[in-house]
């Protein structure tokens, strides 16, 4: 079962950090970079009306609090796109708009970049799943 763990994430997989009450979710590009859904002073939360898929350094995006990234189980990753796929979903993602807290948020982002849709690897399971002959 996919675990978070604290450290720097790498190209194309998804990171989060712990706000108190939620988590805020991004998608990291490069070394210290990262694309998330997010306002400029906030998460979204401030004032969702400005969010917008943005591109951000991992400590901004950090804000001081440990990063956290998405450590998949190797069947997991067969649900997943590429590194350079997530990557390049994110980056053409960048200007977005329409932030909504329960069906647009920066978790329904990142899943939309590493599994295509906003659920995440649940969605696809359950598919295959039902795919298979009884």
């Amino acid at each position: 079962m996919a675990s978070w763990i604290i450290r720097k994430p790498c190209r194309g997989e998804m990171a989060r950090v712990n706000r108190g009450k939620y988590y805020h979710y991004g998608i990291c590009i490069s070394p210290d970079r990262l694309i998330h859904f997010a306002t400029a002073g906030g998460d979204g939360f401030d004032d969702p009306s400005s969010a917008i898929v943005c591109e951000t350094s991992l400590s901004d995006f950090a804000r001081g609090s440990f990063v956290e990234t998405l450590e998949l189980t190797r069947e997991e990753r067969k649900f997943t796109f590429p590194a350079d796929e997530t990557a390049k979903r994110a980056t053409g993602a960048l200007g977005e708009t329409g932030y909504d807290v329960l069906s647009n948020n920066c978790h329904h982002f990142a899943n939309r970049c590493l599994y295509g849709n906003d659920n995440g690897p649940e969605v696809k399971l359950r598919n295959f799943w039902g795919t298979l002959k009884k």
